[in-house]
């Protein structure tokens, strides 16, 4: 249903004493709602929300316990303040079958002139393609959407997106200023094999601001699988494009997907001024099979990272993800306080070229802070991998008091430099601790500290590589300890520059060549000097070797012995 400008006003000043345009008062807006907006506030647990957090250790109770208090009390303010917009009263149907496309475009083209909430009651109303009230063309300028508010009555009120080729749910696109909350969001594509691109709930592009997004369930994204990427899928995504300025005041909370290969992406052009800020992502539940959540950049004109972001990603759960987190050339994020959890026990296949289980990934990042946050992995191939695949240095990063557990099969924190560009250093590692952690990989130059971690386990369990794939650096070497690991065992032994193992402490063993001069074993300085080598013929070569004469007296003596245990002789030391 299409209408013009006096039609709608008209239209508003007729239905007035109606949801479409009335000022409710409270008892007549919680009558509107009935049982469905009381039972909104013990929602979550009567669908088996996670409740707890890793901040719960420090006594913090997580609003999945109660619900989302604050929402009645929302309700009641936008009851009294502002106009309420009936979507079926602009001639919406929401029977799951007709387009309301027209309808709810003309409800939201008049509650922009008001601002006010464009209402959603029961029902699934099915849209062909993004409404064009919640976005524009041309990105030159922000259109102000007088901060009107889509509200139904959670995951009874529908929208859901039916094409052939699929299209954003919401496509909120160079807009400010509005509220998306209480609604359930999906779509469908009638031609399943079209491989052009999939289809997400709540895209904000190209300078989107001031837009929060509460108590939102979005569920059965369509996606497509690339060479190299996956198309759509994204529950809620930022993509900062070019629009007229940066992505900015923009909050997700208290929501949650299903069945989606992502539920929160943030995607960034790298070479761009416009970085967004304040991004706040918090007290959602993402059941996302591909990567929970994610802040990604393509590669800078010149430099590695994207600077200055401000996003914080706080006490969310992450259900079912190969990638729990991963950050890709962002600095300045913020995770705490989450919690990533898989039950997945053998490798996953929803997306063929990719088939890692990781929950945390950071690289080529800059400045990023993981803290307080909780992983269970039943499998996985790493817990924390730190490295710089992104191109170009992760450093300055800080890893804290996070816990670690679930895979008795799973590597601890691998830090790995990939090409001589760039290294993953100078970050810290404090507090963490690891249950059933079998394997840690390093590499050199890798951190500034890393004190205080703790692995729960026995010697079997020890973080026993340290320093593989350093590419040449120093050349030749296969494993190099550098700096303090700073790693204390529960077992009551430490490893500062040390090794424990049962048996023997350190075995090297080169297989490169047979020849008697091939060095098995070399220490070198800090300039890569050769100071000290082993040879295959088990010669000695040593770089401070002085010419000098037999004095008179000898003062001691060093025994040499065959590898079978006899004495071979002595070694005379001189003391002049």
């Amino acid at each position: 249903m299409t209408q013009n400008k006096a039609d709608r006003t008209s239209k508003h000043i007729e239905n007035k004493e109606t949801h479409s345009g009335k000022r409710l008062g409270r008892r007549e807006l919680l009558a509107s709602l009935g049982v469905a907006g009381i039972a909104l506030a013990s929602q979550s647990l009567l669908q088996g929300t996670p409740i707890a957090n890793a901040a719960a250790q420090d006594g913090a109770v997580t609003e999945a316990v109660y619900g989302n208090k604050n929402k009645d009390k929302t309700t009641a303010s936008l009851a009294s303040c502002c106009p309420w917009y009936n979507v079926k009263d602009y001639g919406a149907v929401g029977d799951g079958t007709a387009n309301d496309y027209d309808a709810i475009n003309s409800t939201i083209q008049a509650a922009k002139i008001t601002g006010g909430v464009v209402y959603f009651p029961p029902g699934t109303y099915i849209i062909d393609i993004y409404l064009s009230e919640l976005r524009q063309d041309s990105t030159a300028v922000l259109i102000d959407l007088n901060n009107i508010v889509l509200m139904g009555d959670g995951k009874a009120s529908v929208i859901k997106g039916v094409s052939a080729i699929g299209f954003d749910v919401f496509q909120l696109n160079s807009v400010q200023n509005m509220t998306i909350r209480d609604l359930a969001i999906t779509s469908v594509k009638t031609d399943p094999s079209d491989p052009t691109h999939g289809c997400n709930g709540i895209s904000m592009t190209n300078g989107t601001s001031g837009i929060t997004i509460d108590n939102v369930y979005v569920f059965d994204l369509p996606y497509v699988v690339k060479s190299n990427y996956v198309d759509g899928g994204k529950a809620f995504t930022v993509q900062q494009g070019a629009g007229p300025q940066a992505c900015t005041n923009i909050r997700i909370s208290n929501s949650e997907s299903r069945n989606c290969p992502f539920g929160f992406g943030m995607d960034l052009n790298g070479s761009s001024a416009l970085i967004p800020s304040n991004i706040k992502v918090f007290g959602n539940t993402f059941g996302a099979f591909y990567r929970g959540m994610y802040v990604s950049a393509s590669a800078p004109a010149t430099g590695n990272h994207v600077e200055k972001l401000s996003c914080e990603i706080a006490g969310n759960t992450v259900v079912g993800a190969q990638f729990g987190l991963v950050l890709g050339r962002a600095s300045g994020v913020v995770a705490a306080g989450n919690q990533f959890i898989s039950h997945r026990i053998s490798a996953p296949t929803e997306v063929p070229f990719d088939t890692k289980l990781i929950p945390l990934l950071v690289s080529g990042t800059d400045g990023c802070v993981i803290s307080d946050n909780f992983v269970y992995y039943a499998k996985c191939d790493h817990y924390f991998v730190l490295d710089n695949l992104y191109s170009g240095p992760t450093q300055f990063c800080q890893a804290a008091n996070n816990r670690f557990t679930g895979a008795a099969d799973g590597f601890g924190i691998k830090l790995l430099n990939t090409s001589p560009s760039g290294f993953a250093r100078k970050s810290a590692f404090v507090g963490n601790t690891f249950k059933n952690a079998a394997l840690g990989e390093y590499d050199p130059i890798v951190y500034a500290a890393g004190t205080s971690n703790i692995v729960i386990a026995g010697s079997e369990s020890r973080f026993e590589t340290i320093g593989i794939k350093t590419n040449g650096v120093p050349s030749g070497a296969d494993l190099v300890v550098n700096g303090s690991l700073g790693f204390a065992y529960t077992d009551g032994k430490t490893a500062h520059n040390t090794m424990y193992r049962s048996g023997t402490s350190i075995a090297v063993k080169q297989t490169v060549s047979g020849a008697g001069t091939t060095e098995v074993l070399k220490v070198v300085s800090n300039t890569d000097q050769e100071l000290f080598a082993v040879t295959n013929n088990g010669s000695i070569q040593l770089s401070a070797i002085q010419t000098a004469s037999v004095p008179a007296a000898q003062s001691k003596r060093i025994p040499v012995y065959h590898t079978d245990g006899t004495l071979a002789g002595y070694i005379p030391v001189y003391n002049e």
